[in-house]
């Protein structure tokens, strides 16, 4: 699929369907056009697409921007989540990306020929440890059963896959990071009334539909008209927070008493695998001594238990040499039972 985009010669915009890093940035009057802002929703025939790869750590791998190739009939999800799409050929190069945001300006649709949503699908199932966050500004022919369905499979994957309409804090962070000459109001809280309702609108219409709302909303209340009335602030709903929006919510915890001290549970004690076994030995037979040998006597190397009377018999030898006035002398013990 990326093969074939990139080769088109029939499309104005070919073979530069995706751009990534610094060429990632659109003028703000083409994101207002595809996009609906600040307006509502413009009706545009282009489709745009804007995705963030994500690690596991909080680390931008790549950023980038997809687009429609209207002489081959590809949707921006065809191109990067296709059996040949651009991302298959990322993730290989960058083991490391965990996690998928894209923003785009309508919703994956299940139609002929592209069938976005099935590729969407097909791609997560070959990654399986890849999450996906999908905002969007419009919902891309709601009334067709087809795409209810192909929504409907989506939702089905939270909180792995979360799908939820743009609005307040989500559209501030899409214009700083991919439109460059946006005017410091755009980004300024609150929207435009039109442009907040068209969220609110959107995010009724995807939990009619999914019966799951969404993962993230962040909606300016109605305000009260009475005289006096405090004025609401807004404040960000999130059921499920995507990696990249890092809203940080101050909760003050109730003033509690000190709680007593409760008793260290004790730890159970685990039975030894190896099992040691103590033979238990006879007790030792009495030894009764025998009485003192003299001191030119060698000790006898006898078993302890039985009586016997030792008797030494000494022979002397005749001189050989005249001249010799040494004399040997042998022993030896001789033993005898005695009775």
């Amino acid at each position: 699929m990326w093969v074939q985009v990139s080769s088109c010669r029939g499309c104005l915009e070919c073979p530069q369907h995706i751009h990534t890093d610094a060429n990632t940035l659109v003028s703000f009057s083409e994101f207002c056009q595809a996009f609906g802002f600040p307006s509502g929703p413009a009706g545009a025939n282009t489709l745009l697409l804007f995705y963030e790869l994500w690690s596991q750590n909080g680390v931008l791998v790549q950023k980038g921007r997809a687009s429609d190739c209207p002489h081959l009939g590809y949707h921006p999800e065809t191109v990067l989540f296709g059996p040949h799409g651009y991302l298959f050929s990322v993730l290989e190069e960058h083991e490391e990306v965990s996690s998928i945001l894209l923003y785009s300006n309508y919703t994956p649709c299940m139609e002929p020929p592209n069938w976005c949503v099935d590729s969407v699908l097909n791609f997560l199932e070959r990654h399986p440890w890849i999450r996906l966050d999908l905002f969007f500004s419009q919902l891309h022919n709601p009334q067709n059963p087809q795409n209810q369905a192909g929504l409907r499979s989506l939702a089905s994957l939270w909180p792995r896959v979360t799908l939820s309409p743009l609005s307040g804090n989500a559209w501030g962070a899409l214009i700083r990071r991919f439109v460059k000459d946006a005017p410091p109001s755009a980004t300024r809280d609150p929207l435009p009334l039109g442009r907040t309702a068209a969220d609110r609108l959107n995010a009724t219409r995807l939990s009619a539909i999914t019966g799951i709302g969404p993962a993230f909303m962040d909606l300016t209340p109605r305000e009260d008209t009475r005289p006096g009335a405090p004025r609401a602030k807004a404040q960000p709903l999130i059921l499920l927070p995507p990696p990249h929006l890092h809203t940080r919510r101050i909760h003050t915890p109730a003033r509690q008493e000190p709680a007593s001290p409760r008793p260290r549970p004790q730890r159970p004690l685990l039975r030894p695998i190896n099992v040691v076994r103590h033979v238990r030995m006879p007790p030792p037979r009495p030894v009764q001594l025998t009485p003192p040998l003299e001191s030119s006597t060698p000790p006898p190397l006898l078993l302890p238990g039985r009586v016997v009377e030792v008797v030494q018999l000494v022979d002397k030898e005749a001189e050989t040499d005249s001249s010799s006035k040494r004399s040997s002398k042998r022993g030896w013990f001789k033993f005898r039972k005695t009775k």
